[in-house]
């Protein structure tokens, strides 16, 4: 019964975000210009929001560059109030739409879009792109985009000092100041005053010129809104069993994240709670929870073996 009205209230949600999302076409919206991006972005149009960007940064300096562009890639629009990342996801899900969003989705982020960008309901790209009823190819390469992303995202607008670079060793130990992420190659973009040039970095080569610890990001795939409901969550309760794959095995989600009654998927599936714990998807939840008891058995038998003073292994003998 419970799982029945929560996908009732599910398919009224995404009724509600639909006829939001078709209405950005029909309505004025206070900005023209915001409007139009969103317009674009919607539509798939490459061309149009590549040159909508170029646009917006050669309106200020390099270094200022990033909140210019922040102003244009975080405007919400409708109650909702969905970034147009959220937007192209959610276009991404109709099967008429356009083959370029996940193109387009690349060209936001690389411009400094946030990855992990929550609506009013406090879903994120993931939420929309793996979760919701209509998960086609394109939303999940979308979803897929904002995880690698949201690795680096806290690096974003900060100073930084860049090290361990073997293309270009003459940059080493010069400082700047990160932007967008791109896709393709798994790299930041910094900008270096000293040089009044943009180079793409990989994460291991940039570190906080104010010399403390990077701050660790919660894992964008265990991002639960505000009904405490995570991408695996609605997977679950729904027996989505062809997309947990990409969520269990490729992104590796938490099955300890816990819903909205306090019982995580793990929890769930081994007490057999309901349905879940027997359908396709909690038979997955309860496999990789056997897996995990496993090797933490192994990495303790493991650690039992070896010398506490020298780290040598023990072997059969004991000493």
């Amino acid at each position: 019964m419970a799982t029945s009205r929560l996908f009732k209230i599910a398919k009224c949600t995404k009724l509600a975000i639909s006829l939001q999302l078709l209405s950005i076409l029909d309505f004025n919206i206070r900005r023209a210009s915001s409007l139009n991006f969103a317009r674009a972005c919607v539509g798939g149009s490459v061309k149009t929001v590549h040159e909508i960007l170029q646009e917006v940064s050669t309106l200020k300096r390099p270094s200022s560059r990033n909140e210019f562009l922040r102003a244009v890639l975080e405007t919400r629009q409708m109650g909702l109030r969905l970034t147009p990342l959220h937007m192209v996801v959610l276009a991404s899900t109709y099967k008429d739409a356009s083959s370029s969003l996940s193109e387009v989705a690349k060209l936001l982020l690389r411009a400094g879009a946030s990855p992990d960008c929550k609506d009013a309901l406090g879903k994120t790209a993931v939420h929309y792109g793996v979760s919701s009823f209509n998960i086609t190819p394109s939303s999940m390469a979308i979803a897929d985009i904002c995880i690698c992303a949201e690795k680096t995202s806290d690096l974003y607008g900060k100073d930084v000092v860049l090290e361990g670079l073997k293309e270009t060793v003459h940059v080493n130990g010069m400082k700047g100041i990160v932007g967008g992420y791109d896709y393709e190659t798994d790299r930041r973009n910094v900008y270096v005053p000293e040089l009044v040039e943009e180079i793409w970095v990989e994460e291991h080569n940039i570190h906080l010129a104010d010399g403390k610890e990077r701050e660790t990001n919660f894992p964008l795939v265990d991002v639960p809104d505000r009904m405490r409901r995570n991408a695996l969550y609605e997977i679950l309760i729904h027996d989505l069993h062809e997309f947990a794959g990409f969520l269990l095995h490729k992104h590796h989600a938490s099955i300890h994240i816990k819903g909205p009654k306090g019982f995580s998927p793990k929890a769930m599936c081994l007490a057999k709670l309901g349905p879940v714990g027997s359908n396709r998807v909690g038979r997955m939840v309860a496999a990789v929870a056997r897996a995990e008891a496993k090797n933490a058995r192994d990495a303790k038998k493991s650690a039992a073996s070896v010398c506490a003073n020298c780290t040598k292994s023990l072997g059969s003998g004991g000493k």
